[in-house]
C-alpha cells in the first residue's frame, strides 16, 4: 500500500524503500548488477527482505524510473517533464 497507516513503521514502507533504491542507483551513472543493489539494499536494515526489494523494483519499473538491460538496472535518464490531466506541460 502506498499510503502509509499511522501506526505504519515508514522505514518499511515502500516509498521510502523506493528513495533508498533511487539513491543507491544515483551514484552510479551505468548499469548495476541486481543483485548489488539488493545486497546494498539488505545491508541498511535488518527489517528489510528480498520481496520487499522485489515490490519496490516492480513499482518503479512501472513508473518508468529504472531501465532493464538483462540482468542490470540504472536510472531512466529521460527527460520527464509534468503535465497535467491533458497532456498540457506544467511549469
Amino acid at each position: 500500500m502506498l499510503k502509509p497507516y499511522p501506526e505504519s513503521d515508514l522505514s518499511i514502507n515502500i516509498l521510502v524503500l523506493g528513495s533508498e533504491i533511487i539513491r543507491i542507483l544515483n551514484r552510479k551513472s551505468d548499469f548495476i548488477i541486481i543483485e548489488n543493489v539488493m545486497n546494498t539494499f539488505l545491508e541498511r536494515d535488518i527489517k528489510r527482505t528480498p520481496d520487499m526489494f522485489m515490490d519496490v523494483m516492480s513499482l518503479l519499473f512501472a513508473l518508468g524510473l529504472i531501465e532493464l538491460n538483462g540482468y542490470k538496472i540504472r536510472l531512466n535518464k529521460n527527460d520527464f517533464t509534468e503535465q497535467d490531466l491533458f497532456g498540457n506541460r506544467i511549469v
